[in-house]
């Protein structure tokens, strides 16, 4: 593969120059191909390869370290969002307990208290079975 030369001003501007917009990742969600080592997004019938985590060590073995990470990495990148999302209503939950009286305090755990945790328990939930 050809590489592209740059003057070191060039490069200069490159490493300091702020991203015009932060990068999109691929449309969830993604998939572990049947071969167990390609990441896919998009469609099945048209599906986009996003990663390749195929190992290919000194003894030209490669396999279930090589399957785990595919099945580790698909799960993460599918479950994070919402994870992120049930973490900081439960954060900001938490925040308004304790800037709250005693009574207030009571109030709100006993109103929305277990909403909060029935989302927080769907989300580890939904992770958690996508282990298995």
């Amino acid at each position: 593969m050809e590489q592209l030369e740059c003057s070191e001003s060039e490069r200069k501007l490159a490493l300091t120059k702020p991203a015009q917009q932060p990068a999109a990742h691929s449309p969830l969600p993604w998939r572990v191909s049947p071969d167990d080592v390609t990441i896919h997004c998009g469609s099945k019938d048209d599906p986009e390869i996003v990663a390749i985590t195929e190992v290919n060590d000194p003894m030209g073995q490669s396999g279930f370290e090589a399957e785990e990470n595919a099945k580790l990495i698909v799960r993460a990148v599918n479950h994070a969002d919402k994870l992120a999302e049930v973490l900081r209503e439960a954060y900001d939950f938490i925040d308004i307990l304790l800037a709250n009286t005693s009574s207030e305090a009571t109030d709100l755990l006993t109103n929305h208290g277990e909403d909060v945790n029935a989302r927080l328990e769907t989300a580890l939930k939904a992770y958690e079975a996508d282990r298995a």
